[in-house]
């Protein structure tokens, strides 16, 4: 977005062709099964917090959220709002698809040494249950 702003053109937002899930949470195996209340109530405050942001009657009081926590103009904070809350998730479940390419990432940045099922690293019961 800055870059565009001091005149460069933009060939192409990576972001329309690689795309990411925006946010989330994680926790450990053992503070689901120890805690799941606690988890569950997390979950459900992430969800409701993302609603509202995606929800376009809230846009005004999100884009000034966003302009005051990232020191944005305005014309920085229209675009960062219009690339970012389609990347969200309302109901705090994400395609398997999204959650490989985090894997697969990982791999190729040397971050984890072999592939992982993304099915082995998720769980949205939490998340559907709402």
């Amino acid at each position: 977005m800055k870059a565009e702003q001091e005149g460069f053109k933009i060939l192409m937002d990576a972001g329309t062709v690689y795309k990411l899930p925006n946010g989330g949470m994680s926790t450990t195996v053992n503070k689901i099964r120890e805690n799941p209340t606690e988890v569950s109530r997390v979950v459900r405050a992430l969800v409701l917090a993302t609603k509202f942001f995606v929800q376009p009657r809230n846009k005004a009081e999100v884009t000034k959220y966003l302009s005051r926590v990232f020191n944005l103009d305005p014309a920085s904070t229209e675009e960062f709002y219009r690339r970012f809350v389609p990347s969200l998730s309302a109901t705090g479940v994400v395609e398997m698809d999204k959650v490989k390419l985090i894997v697969d990432g990982a791999l190729d940045r040397g971050l984890i040494s072999k592939t992982v099922d993304p099915e082995s690293l998720v769980d949205f019961s939490f998340a559907r249950r709402l």
